[in-house]
């Protein structure tokens, strides 16, 4: 009894000595003046301990202060750069003997930040870290003890908690102000290759948009603290705004990460994505062991309705409202980032919807490399039909240049211009092909500035809102004095468009445009001009079948009759030149005339 009674007097005489002298013997409030001065002295600026210093012993060892502010620069701003109303930090004293820190807890309350930019350019951060101090040579330190530096053999924490901490970003030359508040982090008890449970609540408002954000998971730290696992990652946010779609974006991320700081590697498993009605799952793999990190995603979508995240009309005329004025003073956009990014991508859409427009699966293969984005593969299946696309976009100058190759094959293309324009004059299957070059990115200038060339052809279709046949009988029968108009429907079959075209300063020209049907053939060429998307086609039209069967004659056949294309893509205007007809009936008049006096010529040669 009585070794077990001295035994716990000395455990006692070791606790409490400490505890006593720190007490009574060693005023840390006494160093407050000392560390203000020499802060002060380093930065021109003041910091202020209101409160304060105090130990803390039960039921483990730690500090506490508080009222602490940092001043800004002076005239910057009067509210303090940084400032915290308590912070607390606990230590298990025991354990420190054998090097082993069991951090009790951590608490810091009430951190603010003041981040402030003035009219001149200065900001909160102007004058910190300009005084340097010349650097030590170098010693040699091969031979020193292993015991002049800190090892730990273990790292243990209670538990962090930090609430109420608010960064402002004021810009007093734009007179705007931003705030962000991460309002609670925690971190449980945490020990490495443990599982760690943590969370985080944050909030955002950036004067046009809210934003409000929870994440909880749990993270695992190795020994070295050399790797970081966070697994079952929840991340959910709010985002309100009047610029977002129907004013509110949601979005919810599950995922595990895995950072491998030895191989500079990070790894996140993506397991469900969801913004609003958009989901899909992915991962992400970055190489952060290089001067340009190498980035390779992977991600897979369901089937996408994007008619939700289209402007409203209102937002379409105050966009037209503005465009003038944004065009006029229309910069190119600095691509430089692009050297900055080594990116290899892969994204899988199951459909796209798009308010009437909607197709089938879409693949898509994408690339940024030193300063050149690569679209190496598009494909879609659209309309009974497919869509491939490749293109690549040069960033490396200052006015960025672009190519790209595109083809259509079997798509029916009457469904797909209503359903994507609201354009309705042209149907039949689709083989289409293009290969294009430009520069500059403003948008007066993308088609001013295209050169391609290409080809297209239209099989079993019509074209609505003409009927040359039509047309061309009752032109026929106005010369006859018959000026009854036929109710035919205004369309003209035919069973194969063709042609190719050059597209330069913004027009398009078709030099060969073909059409055949059983009853005519047009043939001509045309400009297409898509600045002012208007057309200019002169075109000749042949009747090559007879027009019997639907009211007319045989009479024009194999004549050549302009045909006439004006007005503009949407509103395509038809007129057939009736002056042909006219020449034509003449000639039948004039024809007859010199038919009958020869027959009566004959008939008197003869009567001898």
């Amino acid at each position: 009894m009585k070794l077990l009674k001295w035994f716990v007097i000395i455990v006692a005489i070791i606790i409490l000595v400490p505890i006593i002298y720190l007490s009574f013997f060693f005023n840390i409030n006494e160093y407050k003046g000392q560390l203000t001065a020499e802060v002060e002295k380093a930065t021109g600026r003041q910091l202020t301990i209101a409160d304060d210093l105090r130990w803390s012993f039960y039921p483990d060892l730690g500090i506490r202060l508080g009222g602490v502010t940092f001043a800004n620069p002076k005239g910057l701003s009067t509210e303090p750069m940084l400032s915290m109303e308590a912070a607390t930090v606990e230590v298990a004293l025991m354990p420190l003997f054998s090097k082993s820190i069991q951090i009790a807890e951590i608490r810091v309350d009430g951190l603010t930040a003041n981040l402030v930019t003035g009219k001149n350019g200065e900001t909160s951060f102007s004058g910190l870290g300009d005084k340097s101090t010349p650097a030590k040579p170098a010693t040699d330190t091969t031979d020193e003890p292993a015991s002049n530096s800190l090892t730990l053999s273990s790292l243990e924490v209670g538990g962090i908690s930090i609430a109420n901490t608010k960064i402002n970003l004021i810009d007093k030359a734009t007179n705007t102000s931003q705030q962000f508040s991460l309002d609670k982090f925690t971190l449980g008890h945490f020990v490495p290759e443990v599982a760690t449970p943590m969370s985080i609540e944050f909030s955002a408002d950036t004067g046009d948009m809210q934003l409000t954000m929870t994440a909880a998971g749990q993270i695992w730290v190795n020994q070295a603290f050399s790797r970081v696992k966070v697994t079952e990652l929840d991340v959910q946010s709010a985002m309100s705004g009047a610029g977002l779609p129907q004013g509110k974006v949601t979005t919810e991320v599950l995922a595990n990460l895995d950072v491998d700081l030895t191989d500079k590697q990070l790894a996140v498993d993506l397991t469900n994505i969801k913004a609003n009605n958009i989901t899909g799952k992915g991962t992400v793999a970055v190489n952060f062991g290089q001067t340009v990190p190498r980035i390779n995603t992977s991600l897979d979508f369901a089937a996408i309705d994007l008619t939700p995240w289209l402007p409203t009309s209102s937002d379409d005329k105050a966009n037209n409202t503005t465009a003038s004025a944004s065009e006029a003073a229309a910069t190119e956009p600095d691509l430089s980032v692009l050297k900055q990014i080594n990116l290899q991508s892969s994204i899988t859409i199951a459909g796209l919807t798009m308010d009437k427009f909607t197709t089938g699966p879409w693949k898509i293969d994408a690339a940024i490399k030193d300063g050149i984005a690569h679209l190496t593969s598009l494909t879609a299946q659209l309309y009974d039909g497919e869509l491939k696309l490749s293109a690549q976009l040069d960033g490396r100058q200052p006015v960025a240049s672009y190519s790209f190759s595109q083809s259509l094959k079997g798509v029916q293309v009457r469904e797909m211009l209503t359903q994507l324009a609201d354009i309705d004059f042209l149907s039949g299957n689709t083989a289409f092909n293009v290969t294009g070059t430009g520069r500059s990115l403003i948008p007066a200038k993308l088609k001013q500035n295209l050169n391609a060339k290409g080809g297209f052809e239209l099989t079993n279709g019509s074209i609505y809102g003409v009927n040359i046949p039509q047309m061309i009988r009752e032109a026929q029968a106005a010369l006859k004095g018959d000026l009854q108009k036929d109710e035919a429907e205004k369309k003209t079959d035919f069973s194969s468009l063709a042609g190719t075209f050059t597209v330069a300063n913004g027009v398009v020209n078709n030099p060969d445009l073909l059409l055949q049907s059983p009853l005519i053939r047009v043939s001509g060429q045309g400009d297409a001009n898509i600045v002012t998307e208007s057309l200019d086609y002169q075109l000749t039209t042949k009747v090559v079948g007879s027009l019997q069967g639907q009211g007319g004659s045989e009479q024009v056949s194999g004549v050549s009759i302009p045909l006439l294309i004006s007005g503009s893509f949407s509103e395509p205007k038809f007129a057939l030149d009736t002056k042909a007809l006219l020449n034509n009936k003449v000639k039948d008049e004039v024809k007859k005339v010199e038919d009958n006096l020869k027959n009566k010529l004959l008939d008197k040669l003869g009567g001898f």
